[in-house]
């Protein structure tokens, strides 16, 4: 079978690498361009497309997957099915179209639960015990179509993104794979979803990364873990910023530390929540490196300070603090 493949994040890597060791013919990869990532906001490749280089497989990068041209391309290929991973673009219907056998879509999470770009951060923070991989067809409507596998995973209450996805896209490679031979036989069976049972998961606003240390011990865990692959959930500590890479709960009722409050003894960094403590693990101060949140307390030589809550208050337009009344000088250009 002639398998077309989309995607560009890290938990499509798997996916593609078991198609390629299957008995089907990978006859192209379809990823997003390069784009500017990290620091130096350098154009770098997706992982999809480095493991694509590496395996040796037609490399397709169109900015726009609805664009004529790119409809072209992918239709050159001639695939007989289309599989799609975390690619990052909504398929036009020219393209759901295609292929005889379909297009199918490899989500992580029990649909209908969790539809959209972020489901496995929006299951962790919302303190989720499992979730799992569902295997669909693709429709206009995103993560709404047919479902034709799915298999369920409990989630570890300590688990951040990083090591759930990667858990999540190693079974939904091997559920893609034992749902193939149903695929190119045309035997496949499918079961409509509930669409009223349907929950959402947009992507991660900026707004959302800042913590609220008004809120209970185990919220906020939830955040860090959810947030600690990208964008990382983000404190503020005067002027300065530190993300809050890795925490663990230690008491989700009582607690002698205020809302922000950090204490740092005997080895141990603590910081109230409403209710609860959390311990700091691993933060990354603005302009360093990640590290052990004892050793950056110890740089700091305080050991008891406080984190402001939410994001930094916006800049007052200009002006803003000026008498009613009192002229204001305006260079123009």
């Amino acid at each position: 079978m002639r398998v077309l493949f989309m995607g560009s994040a890290t938990f499509a890597v798997p996916i593609l690498e078991a198609l390629c060791a299957d008995d089907v013919e990978v006859v192209g990869v379809v990823t997003q361009p390069d784009r500017p990532r990290g620091r130096g906001r350098q154009p770098s490749p997706t992982p999809v497309k480095v493991a694509a280089q590496r395996l040796q497989l037609p490399l397709l990068e169109p900015p726009k997957i609805r664009a004529a041209q790119a409809i072209s391309q992918v239709a050159a290929t001639r695939p007989e099915l289309i599989v799609t991973a975390a690619y990052g673009q909504i398929i036009p219907p020219a393209l759901l179209d295609l292929p005889v056998r379909g297009c199918v879509n490899v989500h992580p999470s029990l649909l209908p639960k969790y539809r959209g770009a972020a489901p496995i951060q929006r299951a962790l923070w919302a303190g989720e015990t499992e979730t799992g991989v569902s295997i669909v067809y693709m429709t206009e409507q995103v993560d709404a179509g047919a479902i034709l596998a799915q298999q369920v995973v409990p989630i570890d209450p300590d688990e951040n993104t990083q090591q759930l996805g990667d858990r999540l896209a190693r079974l939904g490679a091997a559920l893609l794979i034992a749902t193939l031979p149903a695929l190119r036989a045309g035997t496949a069976k499918a079961l409509p979803q509930e669409d009223r049972l349907a929950t959402l998961a947009p992507k991660i606003s900026p707004e959302e990364e800042w913590i609220v240390w008004e809120q209970p011990a185990r919220q906020v865990h939830n955040q860090v873990r959810a947030l600690s692959l990208q964008p990382a959930a983000k404190t503020r500590l005067g002027e300065k910023v530190v993300q809050i890479l890795q925490t663990q709960v230690v008491e989700e009722r009582a607690t002698t530390l205020t809302p922000g409050q950090v204490q740092a003894t005997h080895g141990r960094v603590l910081v109230g929540c409403l209710p609860g403590t959390l311990l700091l693990q691993r933060v990354k101060p603005a302009g360093r490196q990640e590290m052990e949140a004892w050793a950056w307390v110890q740089g700091l030589r305080q050991q008891t300070f406080r984190f402001q809550s939410g994001p930094p208050a916006p800049p007052k337009p200009c002006g803003e603090d000026r008498v009613p009344g009192e002229d204001v000088e305006v260079d123009h250009p």
